[in-house]
């Protein structure tokens, strides 16, 4: 390998580049009709003698026979190769690359590479603190840059990072791209880098081996590597396989050392997914940085600097004009910027850049739109339909994640070449202004910007977003099919064949499906058919016996029986596809409607008990509880709670207030309307704290006061106040009920006086107009104006959106938020001066929506449109306040909203803390830790919360006109840091403990509503990776990094402590421990290819009692058997070690070596029998021997079925049932009553991320698992109990026109009346 810096060459002219082409054909001494005989295309010795004269270049359809020419010519070196692609690419991408003697000085929507170093202006600061940070930190770990679409992450890496690295301090770059296969690519990388293209093939699999290999290379040739991953992204849209992610960024994470350094680029819409891989998880952590948007300065250098550098004459204010349209594209402009440089500067003709050009070609908005639209018109309407072919085929549309980029390969032009040149000719178009670009393996957008910047684009997306996820669906399991040599398991079936034939044959697009979707499509539809086929002549050979013997019985039941069976058939053929159909719509509703989705879940259940409605069910019970009251056609904006927590009212966009009976919370019963009709949407709510009067703010600018507790809500007066020019968005009372707040649209506080309801009086009391008087804060009062019904304060430069009394005795204070951004209280002790209560409270960056005081008023919430909250502790008379603890925002809190925080509150005990905002979410936060523990979600925007008094249930409303109480505390279980690494159950099955960071215990005596037991058992080492309890519960071993293990003291759960000093000696994780069935004694498996076993008979003082050597690598499981004979380890050297252990004690002796997995093994488990030992492997699989005789022997076939490493394993305690968290987010039940014919029971896909850890409880009645995500479920098995309980808290019932719309072909029958 050559060490020597490269030199970032400028772009070269057709001329230069065909002069250099023709001296490489002069160096081998060929004719060019010698070159084309060589190549096998004598025929095209003219269109090659073009490419050496300069008359043109080689298009996309010839850059197999150009690359052909390369290597007659002499090129043979693969990395030679790609710089003569690179340079033919970037010819074809401009249309005029040098304008009086220079070269383009803008990129367009196309990155800057590192030949563009010199033209890369505006990130010098931000360059040296990423370079000074791999420096520095990158030994250890990954240096990720993070960002949005288009904030320049790419170029900042690639001109910026890269030729630092390279030129100032000798770094060795192995650029490369994830794709489909990102493990092959970064093997591929190291090839052409150092030539060692079979060592680094060989292993291209192999995480830590790939990763050994580029250290060894860097360390014999003493130089130092620097691997940069562009678009890291593509590792979660581009490659299909999550078993092939997984070893990517294993090896990712194992490359940092002192030769060689990783860095990589992550859009920021990826963040959350980026979290659950625990690689990224701990890059993101500790080495991040943030690409934000350019400030003023560095825009104008990013501008200003290339057009110097070209000798531009700049128009006097272009760059202002630039920085005013700037404010309005959001944070990724970068793109549209660039491209509307590129357009200017070829309108200007390569000489000036003028206001007017940039005017001309569409500005920063349009010019990316017009461009794309230009060429789209040159199109001919055949070429059209194949343009939205190939571009929807560049886009992976997100289904739950942003849309992004994804690579098209292109057709071979030796097979259909008429379509081959259809393709080829339609993309040139594109490539020619720069909308698409082209790699060695295909054709991509060249930017994200551009799939939101072309309305054309975007529209074709979002017409047929579905579809476009099933066709991705297709290719991503078509290619899956043929990797596995074409697995018959692998195939669709059922409703997923059904759904896909239908949108290929109904649709229109099976002539667009590829050669491997259609074999894949076609190969899944005969299958079925032989299924089919085969059901049928089962059922007609059942049907021929019964004949049969009717006949043998009696003659005259012949068409009786033949009937019966016929009809039994059919409709248990018709109810398992029925139920199946409501199962998947059960799920699809999970992530929205979880009331709704339970109670399809138990409608698919009663239907046909399939295994799709068994996980639908199970999948109910592990998740929040809910209770849902449909209370109007159109959006809640207002809910609010009595003081006693027996009334509730909602308001909404039907002018209405609604109420319900909440009494009995898990059956509300309604009480009735308002006794009038708002003129406008009904926005806020709110009770009177003795209980007995309800005010509520509308639309039309007034505030109603009247008293709902009377027996027939409609006799009760009502008052009317009269303030703000608009709307009323918020409206309270003071503690003490005398005073009535109201924050106006039109930028007041209104206040009035004693807003007592008397019976039977229906009035209006006029507020003040909201004109004149001076600004607030010009003296020590607030500024107000009196008037006969109250007065309004002043201050706000916009909108007041919520109000709030601080509750408790003393002093009234009120806060209020409003659209400039800022919390203002005031002191209200005489409620006819209101007086400033210190400074403005201010940190957002958006409209304040909501605030909420705790119940002591000694903290006080606002949320914001910025999608963060903010809790101040509200400062004492005279002082200022401290700076706010901040919770959400993007993307440095991953657990934050995505959308603005519309409401906030805060349960009476202080416990929590709850946001409710436009990303359909409401997240529920531990008040004092403002760790998250739980989400609650919802069809729409999240408009209003309310805590029950009693704070066993949340309140929320939502835009899909519903009003929801949760019950606390939430379901799944969170609390904890990281991921869920382990799970166990103590032996009395009340306890249960969740390994994150740290350790957290659970109360689960009662599994519906588990409960945290005290503080976390923290671990030092920031990663606890595994646990186990001793059989009398009374001690807990918690694995972690650095090869410690701790022992705590259980005696008092809730004030658990270690005995002593960590247990040490091991190497690396501890990956494994486990106790025997006395508790005396305690294996551990580590990265220190060893097992080391403990006596812990007194856990104070264990000793070490043996070292077993007999592992050749990482341990990755231990297990002891029941019956305390044996000791089983699972090894990443593939196999299962297998010790007996001495009836008299002793060292264990290695019994057997049990071979037969294709990867590492990663889990290990014995059946409650001690007769069956099962292995989970990185293969996807799980192995079954019988060790109840003398020898091991398979029990029977390997389990299949999940697509990822399956990392954890667990036994029922009957034993007939083995449950298996894989990594590609599920946990599968297989039925091992009988090993030799094993089935899948079902497949429980709750958990929304890798699932690493899962476990029985003692008695089998829950299921508790664990993964990527940080909570962990608690599943019910008893469906009958799931059934009882869902239908205790339904709510409303399905109704009947969402089960004509979900439940096609059963007459109507909810599931809970």
């Amino acid at each position: 390998m050559d060490p020597t810096p490269f030199q970032p060459q400028p772009p070269l002219s057709r001329g230069e580049f065909a002069a250099e082409l023709t001296r490489l054909r002069e160096k081998a001494d060929l004719t060019v009709r010698a070159v084309a005989a060589r190549v096998g295309a004598p025929g095209a010795h003219s269109t090659i003698g073009g490419w050496f004269a300069g008359q043109n270049l080689p298009s996309i359809g010839s850059l197999p026979l150009f690359r052909r020419v390369l290597h007659v010519c002499g090129v043979t070196d693969a990395a030679e190769i790609e710089r003569w692609l690179e340079r033919l690419a970037e010819l074809r991408r401009s249309r005029v690359l040098r304008v009086a003697g220079g070269a383009s000085p803008y990129r367009g929507l196309a990155g800057f590479e590192e030949r563009h170093a010199d033209w890369f202006f505006g990130r010098e600061r931000l360059r040296a603190v990423v370079v000074d940070r791999i420096l520095s930190e990158g030994a250890g770990v990954p240096q990720l840059l993070v960002g949005a679409s288009g904030s320049g992450k790419s170029s900042l890496l690639r001109a910026g990072v890269l030729p630092a690295l390279r030129g100032e301090h000798g770094f060795t770059p192995l650029l490369l791209v994830p794709g489909r296969d990102p493990m092959r690519a970064l093997a591929s990388a190291v090839s052409v880098e150092w030539e060692a293209r079979r060592e680094s093939g060989d292993i291209a699999h192999e995480p830590l081996a790939l990763a050994a290999c580029v250290k060894s290379l860097a360390e014999r040739d003493g130089v130092r590597v620097l691997v940069a991953v562009d678009q890291l992204e593509e590792v979660f849209t581009a490659c299909p396989d999550p078993a092939e992610r997984e070893r990517f960024l294993r090896c990712l994470a194992a490359l940092p050392s002192t030769d060689v350094r990783v860095t990589g680029c992550l859009r920021a819409d990826f963040y959350s997914q980026a979290l659950a891989e625990r690689p990224l998880a701990a890059a993101l952590q500790k080495g991040q940085t943030v690409v934000g948007a350019l400030s003023e300065d560095e825009i104008r250098a990013a501008v200003g600097g290339p057009a110097a550098k070209a000798g531009l004459v700049l128009d006097e204010g272009f760059i202002d004009v630039l920085l005013a349209d700037l404010r309005d594209s959001g944070p990724g402009a970068l793109p549209l910027l660039s491209h509307a440089l590129l357009s200017t500067w070829e309108r200007g003709r390569g000489t000036a850049l003028t206001i007017a050009d940039y005017r001309e070609g569409g500005g920063m908005s349009a010019a990316v739109s017009e461009t794309a639209e230009e060429v789209y018109a040159e199109l001919s309407e055949a070429e059209c339909v194949l343009a939205r072919q190939l571009f929807l085929r560049m886009v992976a549309v997100g289904d739950g994640v942003p849309d992004a980029r994804r690579l098209l390969p292109l057709p071979p032009p030796t097979g259909d070449p008429d379509r081959a040149g259809q393709v080829y000719a339609v993309l040139e178009r594109f490539v020619d202004r720069r909308l698409v670009t082209l790699d060695g393996d295909g054709a991509r957008i060249t930017h994200e910007a551009l799939l939101t910047a072309w309305p054309r684009l975007r529209g074709w997306i979002d017409t047929d977003r579905a579809g476009q996820i099933v066709r991705q669906d297709l290719a991503r399991d078509a290619d899956r099919w043929l990797a596995h040599g074409r697995d018959p398991s692998l195939l669709y079936r059922g409703t997923r064949l059904a759904v896909t034939s239908g949108w290929a044959r109904d649709g229109g697009h099976a002539p667009e499906l590829d050669a491997r979707e259609s074999e894949f499509l076609g190969a899944s539809k005969l299958a079925e058919e032989v299924r089919v086929r085969r059901e049928r002549r089962g059922a007609r050979r059942l049907r021929r016996l019964l004949v049969l013997l009717s006949l043998l019985v009696v003659l005259s039941g012949l068409l009786t029986g033949v009937a019966v069976v016929q009809r039994r058939d059919a409709e248990r053929q018709q109810a398992v596809a029925l139920s199946r159909l409501v199962a998947a719509r059960a799920e699809r509703l999970r992530g929205s409607d979880l009331a709704l989705s339970a109670q399809l879940a138990l409608v698919a259940y009663r239907t046909a008990p399939t295994a799709e409605a068994r996980e639908a069910l199970m999948d109910a019970s592990a998740l929040p509880a809910v209770t849902r009251i449909l209370a109007f056609r159109g959006v809640v904006q207002a809910v609010a709670l009595s003081p006693d927590g027996h009334t509730l009212a909602a308001g909404g966009l039907d002018h209405q207030v609604a109420l319900w009976d909440l009494r009995d919370p898990q059956r509300p019963r309604p009480l009735g309307t308002a006794p009038v009709t708002f003129a406008d949407t009904v926005y806020a709510l709110a009770f009177s704290p003795d209980g007995r009067r309800l005010a509520a703010g509308s639309g039309d600018g007034t505030v109603r006061v009247w008293e709902p507790s009377g027996a027939d809500p409609a006799a009760a007066g009502v008052r009317s106040f009269k303030g703000p020019d608009s709307a009323v968005y918020g409206v309270a009372f003071a503690p003490d009920g005398k005073t009535l707040a109201a924050a106006g649209a039109d930028g007041g506080v209104y206040l009035w006086p004693d807003p007592a309801v008397t019976a039977g009086r229906t009035d209006a009391a006029s507020g003040p107009s909201a004109g004149s008087g001076p600004s607030a804060g010009s003296g020590p009062s607030a500024d107000s104006r009196p008037s006969a019904a109250g007065l309004r304060i002043t201050g706000f430069t916009g909108a007041v959106h919520t109000v709030v009394f601080r509750p408790g005795p003393g002093p009234a204070l009120l806060a209020a938020g409003g659209a400039d951004g800022s919390v203002r209280l005031w002191d209200l002790s005489d409620p006819a001066r209101p007086l400033a209560y210190g400074q403005p409270l201010t940190g957002a960056a958006g409209p304040v929506f909501g605030l909420a005081f705790t119940a002591d008023g000694v903290r006080l919430a606002a949320g914001s449109q910025d999608r963060s909250t903010r809790v101040w502790e509200v400062p004492a008379p005279g002082a200022d306040a401290g700076p706010p603890a901040v919770i959400g925002g993007a993307p440095g809190a991953p657990d934050g909203p995505a959308s603005y925080v519309n409401a906030v509150a805060h349960s009476p005990d202080g416990q929590w803390l709850a946001t409710g905002s436009a990303d359909n979410q409401v997240r529920l936060y531990d008040a004092r830790t403002r760790v998250l523990a739980g989400v609650f979600p919802h069809p729409g925007p999240v408009t209003s919360l309310s805590f029950h008094p009693g704070g066993r249930q949340l309140v929320s409303g939502a835009a899909d006109g519903t009003v929801r109480l949760w019950q606390l505390p939430p379901r799944p279980l969170r609390g904890f840091q990281g991921t869920v690494n382990a799970i166990g159950y103590a032996p009395d099955g009340k306890l249960l403990a969740v390994a994150g960071r740290d350790v957290q215990l659970w109360d689960v005596s009662d599994p519906w509503t588990p409960r945290p037991v005290g503080p976390p058992l923290t671990n030092p080492t920031g990663y606890s990776a595994t646990v186990s309890f001793t059989p009398d519960g009374r001690t807990l071993a918690v694995g972690g990094r650095e090869g410690r293990l701790w022992l705590w003291d259980l005696s008092r759960p809730d004030r658990a402590v270690p005995y002593g000093e960590p247990l040490t000696g091991g190497a690396g994780t501890i990956q494994s421990a486990a106790f025997d069935r006395t508790g005396r004694i305690l294996a551990v498996g580590s990265e220190g290819r060893t097992v080391r076993v403990w006596n812990t008979a007194d856990p104070a003082h264990p000793q070490l009692w043996a070292e077993l050597p007999e592992p050749t690598n990482y341990v990755y499981s231990v297990a002891f058997s029941p019956d305390g004979r044996r000791l089983a380890a699972g090894t990443v050297d593939k196999q299962v070690l297998l010790w007996r252990l001495p009836p008299g004690g002793g060292r264990p002796v290695l019994e057997s070596t049990l071979r037969g997995p294709g990867s590492y093994v990663m889990s290990v488990a014995f059946s409650p029998d001690s007769r069956l030992l099962a292995a989970g492997t990185a293969d996807r699989d799980v192995w079954l021997w019988d060790v109840g005789g003398d020898r091991p022997r398979t029990a029977g076939p390997t389990l299949t079925g999940p697509s990822s490493y399956v990392y954890a394993l667990s036994f029922s305690p009957e034993g007939g049932t083995l449950a298996a968290a894989s990594t590609d987010g599920t946990v599968w039940l297989w039925d091992t009553g009988d090993p030799r014919r094993p089935r899948p029971r079902t497949v429980l896909s709750g958990l929304g991320g890798k699932a690493y850890a899962v476990a029985y409880s003692p008695d089998g009645r829950s299921l508790a698992a664990g993964g990527a995500g940080p909570a962990a479920l608690l599943w019910s098995r008893d469906e009958e109990e799931i059934a009882r309980r869902l239908c205790e808290r339904a709510g409303t019932a399905i109704t009947a026109q969402e089960w004509a719309q979900l439940v096609p072909g059963l007459p109507y029958a909810p599931p809970c009346r």
